[in-house]
């Protein structure tokens, strides 16, 4: 009994605190530089975005709207992002271009990923021909031919108002990028169906659905939430690629690849006027660039092998690096004095 005293005697209350899985991969997240970077741009530019697009809509701004006046002015405080050559401001069209992006990430993406874990969860639970057929299904979807859909939709609801081809565009990408995502799930199914916790619940005589909802699908979560942040970047940019063929939502609504298509367009345009390409671009490619980096910073929070140091191991090491340096300054300086 003494030897146990003893041995907790330097313990406190605060040492016997144990970490859910979830709050141990939020530390790890948040000691993630790069994922916090990513984690802090993404919130600025969702955050511009929707106040812009909200700013629009309260105050009833002209889209639409030209001043020959202000044809192809260069940045300045009343125009941050210059005009274009129907002297409109660029800057309130960036930012609102960035609505259209969101609004395809987000619903193709939950469109994706609720396919994708469904029928990924049915295949590797029940296997045998419902696998087949599902597998089937899975690569016939695979193998379309993403821009001749894209192209043939496109020709056939050109008419349309612009919300419907929003629409149409979040189900071709939806019912397409779930195939990945389908067999992943799938094979981590199979493996945890034989795991013995599986084998309780059905000695138990839990029905089918609740093993699969309750006890299967939580296990994969991590790998969902992985790959939804993929298929959300994916989006964004088959949007954008959309756009910049001018297959997306068309004008007066602005997109980053449809700004992108336009100023395309003229060789002139690129060399003089670079403010009409430089910022639908670069905001485009902060937006990927910070999903991608919550996507690695995710995929390293949830891998319980991945080693991430923290702020404190950081500045122990910073201060560790700093004593070796100085001892061997003075090692230096010791043997110069004894020769």
């Amino acid at each position: 009994m003494s030897e146990i005293i003893e041995q907790n005697k330097g313990f406190s209350k605060e040492d016997e605190v144990i970490l859910s899985p979830t709050q141990q991969i939020i530390i790890k997240f948040k000691n993630n530089k790069l994922a916090m970077f990513g984690f802090w741009l993404f919130t600025i530019i969702v955050t511009v975005v929707v106040v812009t697009h909200f700013y629009a809509e309260f105050t009833g701004y002209d889209f639409s709207a030209t001043d020959p006046a202000l044809k192809n002015l260069g940045p300045s405080w009343e125009h941050p992002f210059g005009t274009d050559k129907y002297g409109r401001n660029t800057f309130v069209r960036v930012l609102e271009g960035g609505w259209i992006s969101l609004q395809v990430g987000f619903m193709s993406t939950i469109m994706a990923v609720t396919i994708g874990v469904t029928m990924g969860s049915i295949a590797g639970y029940f296997g045998g021909k419902i696998d087949s057929i599902i597998m089937r299904i899975v690569e016939v979807i695979y193998s379309f031919p993403f821009l001749a859909i894209a192209f043939t939709i496109s020709a056939i609801f050109r008419d349309k108002p612009p919300q419907f081809r929003l629409f149409v565009i979040v189900g071709i990408l939806g019912l397409i990028s779930w195939t990945g995502l389908a067999r992943i799930v799938r094979g981590q199914i199979m493996s945890l169906k034989e795991q013995e916790f599986i084998l309780a619940t059905k000695a138990l005589g839990i029905k089918t659905r609740n093993q699969i909802i309750r006890h299967l699908i939580p296990n994969v979560l991590a790998m969902v939430v992985v790959s939804g942040t993929l298929t959300f970047a994916n989006a964004i940019l088959m949007e954008a690629f959309l756009s910049f063929l001018n297959l997306s939502v068309t004008e007066p609504i602005p997109t980053w690849g449809a700004l992108l298509s336009k100023a395309s367009q003229n060789s002139t345009s690129l060399r003089k006027f670079w403010w009409i390409w430089i910022f639908p671009g670069t905001m485009l490619f902060m937006f990927i660039m910070s999903i991608n980096l919550i996507g690695e910073g995710l995929r390293d929070a949830i891998d319980p092998k991945a080693e991430i140091t923290t702020k404190e191991q950081r500045k122990a090491a910073k201060e560790r690096r700093k004593a070796e340096k100085q001892a061997a300054k003075e090692a230096k300086l010791a043997s110069k004095g004894g020769v």
